[in-house]
Protein backbone atom coordinates (compact mmCIF):
# COMPACT_ATOMS: atom_id res chain seq x y z
CA UNK A 1 0.00 0.00 0.00
CA UNK A 2 1.78 3.22 -1.12
CA UNK A 3 0.84 6.24 0.91
CA UNK A 4 -1.06 8.83 -0.90
CA UNK A 5 -0.50 12.46 0.11
CA UNK A 6 -2.24 15.93 -1.07
CA UNK A 7 -1.25 19.02 0.43
CA UNK A 8 -3.66 21.99 0.87
CA UNK A 9 -2.45 25.18 -0.25
CA UNK A 10 -3.76 29.06 0.38
CA UNK A 11 -2.14 31.86 -2.31
CA UNK A 12 0.61 29.48 -2.74
CA UNK A 13 1.56 28.52 0.53
CA UNK A 14 0.69 24.87 1.73
CA UNK A 15 -1.54 25.09 4.88
CA UNK A 16 -1.49 21.30 5.82
CA UNK A 17 -0.99 17.89 4.60
CA UNK A 18 -3.11 15.01 4.23
CA UNK A 19 -1.55 11.51 4.15
CA UNK A 20 -4.04 8.92 3.05
CA UNK A 21 -2.65 5.31 4.26
CA UNK A 22 -6.33 3.61 3.52
CA UNK A 23 -8.29 4.94 6.62
CA UNK A 24 -7.57 6.81 10.36
CA UNK A 25 -8.89 5.71 13.59
CA UNK A 26 -9.24 8.64 16.51
CA UNK A 27 -9.40 6.62 19.71
CA UNK A 28 -11.71 9.70 21.05
CA UNK A 29 -13.89 9.24 18.61
CA UNK A 30 -14.20 5.30 18.87
CA UNK A 31 -18.12 3.91 18.48
CA UNK A 32 -20.89 3.81 16.08
CA UNK A 33 -22.82 6.48 14.70
CA UNK A 34 -22.58 9.97 14.02
CA UNK A 35 -20.46 11.91 15.97
CA UNK A 36 -20.37 15.59 16.55
CA UNK A 37 -16.21 16.58 16.40
CA UNK A 38 -14.08 19.27 18.01
CA UNK A 39 -10.60 20.33 18.06
CA UNK A 40 -8.44 21.94 20.42
CA UNK A 41 -5.94 24.44 20.29
CA UNK A 42 -3.29 22.24 18.93
CA UNK A 43 -5.69 20.36 16.12
CA UNK A 44 -6.71 16.86 18.69
CA UNK A 45 -9.63 15.93 17.51
CA UNK A 46 -12.21 14.97 19.80
CA UNK A 47 -16.04 13.95 20.53
CA UNK A 48 -18.25 16.73 20.94
CA UNK A 49 -22.01 16.84 22.56
CA UNK A 50 -24.16 16.85 20.19
CA UNK A 51 -25.70 20.63 19.28
CA UNK A 52 -29.13 19.44 18.63
CA UNK A 53 -31.86 17.40 20.65
CA UNK A 54 -35.56 16.78 20.00
CA UNK A 55 -37.92 14.28 21.37
CA UNK A 56 -41.45 13.58 23.12
CA UNK A 57 -41.65 14.52 26.93
CA UNK A 58 -43.99 14.13 29.70
CA UNK A 59 -43.66 17.10 32.03
CA UNK A 60 -44.31 17.05 35.57
CA UNK A 61 -47.30 19.85 36.24
CA UNK A 62 -48.51 21.52 39.37
CA UNK A 63 -52.28 23.56 39.91
CA UNK A 64 -51.65 27.30 40.75
CA UNK A 65 -54.51 29.86 41.39
CA UNK A 66 -57.99 28.59 40.07
CA UNK A 67 -56.75 24.83 38.67
CA UNK A 68 -57.37 21.50 40.50
CA UNK A 69 -56.16 19.62 38.22
CA UNK A 70 -53.89 18.99 34.72
CA UNK A 71 -53.15 16.33 32.29
CA UNK A 72 -50.45 16.55 29.91
CA UNK A 73 -51.02 15.11 26.26
CA UNK A 74 -48.60 15.40 23.93
CA UNK A 75 -45.65 17.83 24.46
CA UNK A 76 -42.30 17.46 22.10
CA UNK A 77 -39.41 19.98 22.37
CA UNK A 78 -36.60 20.56 20.02
CA UNK A 79 -32.99 22.11 21.02
CA UNK A 80 -30.83 23.38 18.68
CA UNK A 81 -27.60 25.28 19.72
CA UNK A 82 -28.74 26.84 22.91
CA UNK A 83 -32.29 27.37 21.68
CA UNK A 84 -35.31 24.90 23.01
CA UNK A 85 -38.49 24.88 21.34
CA UNK A 86 -41.78 23.48 22.72
CA UNK A 87 -45.01 22.97 21.95
CA UNK A 88 -47.50 20.99 23.78
CA UNK A 89 -51.52 20.14 25.16
CA UNK A 90 -53.03 20.00 28.34
CA UNK A 91 -56.43 19.96 30.02
CA UNK A 92 -56.64 21.91 32.54
CA UNK A 93 -59.00 21.66 34.95
CA UNK A 94 -60.12 25.41 36.83
CA UNK A 95 -62.82 26.25 38.94
CA UNK A 96 -63.87 29.57 38.82
CA UNK A 97 -65.62 31.60 35.94
CA UNK A 98 -63.97 34.90 35.01
CA UNK A 99 -61.03 34.09 37.22
CA UNK A 100 -56.88 34.22 36.26
CA UNK A 101 -55.68 30.66 36.18
CA UNK A 102 -52.37 29.47 36.42
CA UNK A 103 -50.35 26.18 36.22
CA UNK A 104 -46.97 25.05 35.67
CA UNK A 105 -44.78 22.83 33.77
CA UNK A 106 -41.28 21.17 33.58
CA UNK A 107 -39.06 22.26 31.35
CA UNK A 108 -37.54 19.80 29.16
CA UNK A 109 -33.89 20.92 29.13
CA UNK A 110 -33.10 23.02 32.36
CA UNK A 111 -32.16 26.91 32.15
CA UNK A 112 -28.54 27.98 33.32
CA UNK A 113 -30.55 30.74 35.73
CA UNK A 114 -33.68 31.15 37.75
CA UNK A 115 -33.95 34.85 35.87
CA UNK A 116 -37.31 36.38 34.88
CA UNK A 117 -38.18 35.07 31.04
CA UNK A 118 -41.34 35.30 29.32
CA UNK A 119 -41.02 32.43 26.81
CA UNK A 120 -43.95 32.51 24.69
CA UNK A 121 -47.95 32.14 23.76
CA UNK A 122 -51.28 30.01 23.49
CA UNK A 123 -54.40 29.15 23.69
CA UNK A 124 -57.35 27.97 25.82
CA UNK A 125 -59.20 26.42 22.95
CA UNK A 126 -62.41 25.96 25.17
CA UNK A 127 -62.95 29.70 26.24
CA UNK A 128 -60.58 31.15 23.14
CA UNK A 129 -58.22 33.12 25.83
CA UNK A 130 -54.64 33.64 24.93
CA UNK A 131 -52.09 32.08 27.48
CA UNK A 132 -49.01 33.46 28.40
CA UNK A 133 -45.82 31.74 29.33
CA UNK A 134 -43.09 32.52 31.59
CA UNK A 135 -40.31 31.67 33.88
CA UNK A 136 -38.65 32.54 36.96
CA UNK A 137 -36.73 29.32 37.78
CA UNK A 138 -34.52 26.92 36.09
CA UNK A 139 -36.54 23.73 35.52
CA UNK A 140 -40.46 24.69 35.45
CA UNK A 141 -42.58 27.48 33.36
CA UNK A 142 -45.52 29.03 34.55
CA UNK A 143 -48.58 29.47 32.01
CA UNK A 144 -51.51 31.63 32.92
CA UNK A 145 -54.65 32.32 31.17
CA UNK A 146 -58.33 34.16 32.49
CA UNK A 147 -60.78 31.29 32.58
CA UNK A 148 -64.09 32.55 31.14
CA UNK A 149 -65.89 29.12 32.23
CA UNK A 150 -65.26 26.05 34.44
CA UNK A 151 -63.92 22.57 34.30
CA UNK A 152 -61.91 21.31 32.02
CA UNK A 153 -60.07 23.45 29.66
CA UNK A 154 -58.22 22.11 26.64
CA UNK A 155 -55.34 24.52 26.06
CA UNK A 156 -52.25 24.80 23.52
CA UNK A 157 -48.88 26.57 23.55
CA UNK A 158 -45.84 26.85 22.09
CA UNK A 159 -42.70 28.58 23.96
CA UNK A 160 -38.74 29.09 22.67
CA UNK A 161 -36.12 29.75 26.01
CA UNK A 162 -32.36 30.09 25.42
CA UNK A 163 -31.21 27.88 28.01
CA UNK A 164 -28.06 30.38 28.95
CA UNK A 165 -30.90 33.04 30.15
Amino acid sequence: NATQTQDFQINGVTKFLIANTGAATFASLAGTGIRNVQADANGVLSAAASSTDSGNYTPTTSNGNNVTSVSPSSHTFTKVGNIVTVYGRSNVNVTNTNSVSIFTLTLPVARATANSLSMGFGLSLSGTQQLSVASTSSTFTTLTFFATTTGTISTTYSFQYDITQ
